[in-house]
């Protein structure tokens, strides 16, 4: 898991902002592995839990989003340096 979980944070601290999905498919680890180790970073406080209420039905962007929670969109960040 220590691997695992060095390999994410640098890919968090290449795209400062992502989503469990997108670590996932980027590292190509399943879905649960990058869930807990999100869970052991944000214990640390390296990482932090951002949510948005974003209107979908007014948003630009609604055909190619990706997120389509209808709503809410939820991810994480890097704190600091």
């Amino acid at each position: 898991m220590n691997d695992t979980l060095t390999m994410m944070l640098e890919e968090i601290r290449k795209m400062k902002v992502f989503t469990p999905d997108l670590i996932a498919r980027k590292l190509n680890v399943p879905r649960e592995t990058v869930e807990k180790a999100i869970g052991l970073l944000l214990a640390q406080g390296k990482i932090r839990r951002v949510k948005l209420e974003c209107p979908c039905d007014k948003c630009i962007f609604s055909r190619i989003c990706t997120f389509k929670r209808k709503g809410n969109i939820v991810f994480y960040e890097i704190v600091g340096r």
